[in-house]
């Protein structure tokens, strides 16, 4: 009976204290964290106050630093602006691919053929191959390595001598002799005009959008960059009547002595060659014997590109 009393007590009490709260629940004012009173807030947010009044200034160095930082992360998210020597190189690049993998089909389909033809042992040929040597470096190449060398030599040479290497572009890299001629007298014609009126501004500009250049001039790899190793420069000229402007390429005045020297340029340029390898023919000298005149020779002897069966064809 006395627990039973006891009992109704705890609950008059209970209902007497008013709406409890959940422990989950929080004030707008303040949030209740575990193994912290109340109390000390003010102090923490005091201390942390304090704390952050206390801290100094970056330093000089660490200002240099930051700003070097910032800086290399624009630099890795803005696009690479490409150089004319950049642009070549990854034309090049490209052409290079391109044709290695061309060599590498058609050597798959020629191994394909001749899977069935028993292959004889290297060593009973009286040569190794057929091999050339690259003029500019003098390196020995095979048939299929000659032409790609030959190009990547011509890049190098940019460093060296620009008219030079421009000259040997125009004559190497395009293949079509006619178009190479149409473009070498187009700017023959420009050279001219402006050794004959040398204080004609309108003599020295060349509107890149014109049919003309880019029709006969723009699409022969080199002409570019032979305009540019005579002085020509790339700039933008307002339309007139019109808001914006358009590429040209620009000459600045020459003097008396410094259009002699495009005149040379500009022979360097109507005379200049395609770079091709040499033949290297690797002469034996044999002892006489019955099997002098047995000589067997590797497929590579046989196997004529089209190039060299229409020089074949223009002897005969």
């Amino acid at each position: 009976m006395k627990k039973f009393f006891e009992d109704i007590k705890k609950d008059i009490k209970f209902k007497s204290a008013g709406p409890g709260k959940k422990l989950t629940e929080e004030s707008r004012n303040e949030r209740v964290t575990p193994g912290v009173s109340c109390s000390s807030r003010p102090e923490a947010s005091q201390a942390a106050h304090s704390k952050g009044a206390s801290r100094k200034a970056p330093t000089r160095g660490a200002q240099m630093a930051g700003a070097a930082a910032l800086a290399r992360i624009e630099q890795q998210h803005r696009p690479k602006v490409l150089t004319s020597q950049d642009a070549i190189r990854n034309q090049v690049k490209r052409e290079l691919e391109a044709e290695a993998a061309a060599v590498a089909a058609s050597q798959k389909n020629t191994d394909i053929e001749a899977s069935g033809v028993p292959q004889k042992d290297p060593s009973c040929f009286s040569v190794a191959g057929v091999f050339f040597i690259c003029p500019l470096t003098g390196k020995t190449l095979t048939k299929t390595e000659r032409e790609m060398h030959i190009k990547e030599a011509i890049l190098l040479r940019f460093s060296e001598d620009v008219m030079e290497a421009s000259v040997m572009m125009i004559h190497t890299f395009n293949k079509d002799k006619e178009k190479v001629k149409a473009a070498i007298d187009i700017i023959s014609k420009y050279i001219e005009n402006i050794c004959k009126n040398p204080t004609e501004e309108k003599y020295r500009k060349i509107k890149v959008s014109n049919k003309v250049f880019q029709e006969k001039v723009s699409v022969i790899e080199g002409s570019r960059e032979y305009l540019q190793a005579l002085g020509f420069e790339s700039t933008a000229l307002p339309v007139d009547g019109e808001d914006r402007t358009e590429e040209y390429l620009v000459l600045p005045p020459q003097e008396p002595d410094a259009l002699e020297q495009i005149k040379v340029d500009l022979e360097l340029l109507q005379k200049g060659e395609p770079i091709r390898a040499k033949l290297d023919r690797q002469p034996q000298v044999f002892r006489p014997s019955q099997n002098a005149t047995n000589f067997e020779l590797p497929p590579d002897f046989y196997n004529l590109t089209a190039e060299e069966l229409k020089k074949e064809m223009q002897l005969k």
